[in-house]
């Protein structure tokens, strides 16, 4: 594991971008896991698609709140084996923000 022992070292922020709509309850299983590798990595995992839709139905506020995190996060990080309307927004916007976008292919990690 790549997690520094020393917990006062510096671990960069990852926005982890994955599908969530659809499929929910496997979709929220397989965004657990791929926080499990962000932070493997060494990353600090944020996956706001975890969070928001315990307290609001609303996509568009839900989106609103994801791309204010994604601005203090150092790189976003797409999983999963298609891109969603949803992702496709995330990514976009962290490009014009300047951010690293990784496309991380599931062959890389266990799921």
């Amino acid at each position: 594991m790549k997690i520094a022992k020393d917990r006062r070292s510096y671990m960069p922020i990852i926005y982890v971008c994955s599908p969530y709509s659809g499929d929910i309850e496997g979709n929220t299983k397989r965004a657990r896991k791929y926080c499990k590798y962000v932070l493997q990595e060494g990353g600090v995992p944020l996956a706001p698609h975890l969070l928001f839709p315990q307290f609001t139905k609303d996509r568009e506020l839900g989106i609103h709140m994801d791309l204010i995190l994604l601005r203090h996060c150092k790189e976003l990080w797409a999983f999963g084996k298609t891109v969603t309307r949803g992702m496709e927004i995330e990514i976009r916007q962290a490009r014009k923000y300047g951010k690293v976008v990784k496309f991380i292919k599931e062959e890389f990690y266990e799921v």
